[in-house]
């Protein structure tokens, strides 16, 4: 029986194998995925609306709301600590007590860390296949802490705090969305790349894990063996099931920026930044010390000389995109 079930989901033995051997160091059962049939997920580049009209719909989307409770989770491995030093040092350095959770590592000895911060090791693989598996494990902590929103960061990405709450602000925890960069992955909410961040409300938690925390971690592990365990994309396709929004969200940098491109999207007054990725320990400390010299900002309401550099920065992520589904499909677990 379970032979037929495999051929039925098209999978060859290894492939089953690989999945049962990250389920299980998950802590996860695979009856869900079983049960569910299995999806084609390979990257591809999206179908890009007109970009006048995402410009239009980046401004129509802002709303009344509050940040509330903002958790930001950052998803690494134990050889990363340098990077998590300095992000304590830096950009999370005002963060208050409980407001930063680690996924992958437990708190080390040294060097010193406030005791404010959580810390999960996990069972996920400090590889790609366990990418993941940080994000459900990150995404099912912050439910459990009734956080209003969640940022899902890596180690090596710089987040400018006072903007990315200025910005939540303006929407409604209580609105079913994720914000992000879409286009990653074939996910019919229009696809999602993690690398400048996801960030989840509490209504959308609260649909994605409406079944409970087991339910929803076999569906996103289910879903990412689909996809070749992208774990931005297995979000967006949960999301999707479950009537989440998949939005973009101006001032995310999933892409490298060289120094003066790092400069320009500093000083940037529309889209304010909101984070960078790509950057060692070092570049976050150097990012930091500019930010700090210029001074963090403030979204301000749109005008016509303003859309200008969000239609460009709409341009750059359309070639991320590209890049980034090209990347994809020459990668091999």
């Amino acid at each position: 029986t379970s032979q037929k079930l495999v051929e039925g989901h098209g999978l060859s033995t290894v492939s089953l194998a690989r999945f049962l051997s990250v389920s299980m160091k998950c802590g996860l059962s695979v009856v869900t995925w079983i049960l569910s049939p299995l999806l084609t997920c390979s990257a591809h580049p999206r179908q890009m609306m007109r970009r006048d009209e995402e410009v239009m719909n980046a401004e129509s989307a802002l709303g009344v709301g509050g940040s509330g409770l903002v958790l930001y989770s950052i998803q690494t491995a134990a050889r990363n600590l340098e990077s998590i030093r300095a992000a304590v040092d830096t950009w999370a350095a005002d963060l208050r007590p409980g407001q930063l959770q680690v996924i992958g590592m437990e708190q080390p000895k040294r060097p010193h860390f406030d005791d404010g911060i959580t810390w999960q090791k996990s069972t996920c693989p400090d590889s790609h296949s366990g990418g993941a598996c940080k994000d459900f494990t990150a995404l099912a902590a912050a439910w459990d802490k009734g956080a209003d929103w969640v940022v899902l960061l890596g180690s090596d990405n710089y987040a400018v705090v006072r903007n990315i709450e200025a910005a939540l602000a303006q929407r409604s925890s209580e609105t079913a969305q994720v914000l992000g960069i879409k286009g990653c992955g074939d996910c019919q909410a229009g696809g999602l790349c993690g690398g400048g961040g996801q960030i989840f409300s509490r209504a959308a938690l609260e649909r994605m894990l409406s079944e409970g925390r087991e339910s929803y971690m076999n569906e996103s592990l289910a879903e990412a063996f689909r996809c070749g365990m992208w774990g931005d994309v297995s979000n967006c396709r949960v999301a999707f099931s479950h009537r989440v929004s998949v939005l973009d969200f101006p001032g995310l940098h999933g892409w490298h920026l060289d120094a003066q491109q790092l400069q320009d999207a500093v000083l940037s007054t529309y889209p304010l930044p909101l984070t960078f990725h790509y950057l060692t320990a070092a570049e976050i400390r150097r990012l930091h010390a500019l930010i700090v010299q210029h001074g963090e900002r403030y979204f301000r309401t749109a005008t016509d000389s303003t859309k200008d550099s969000l239609a460009s920065w709409y341009q750059r992520r359309d070639e991320y995109v590209l890049e980034e589904n090209q990347r994809r499909q020459s990668f091999k677990l």
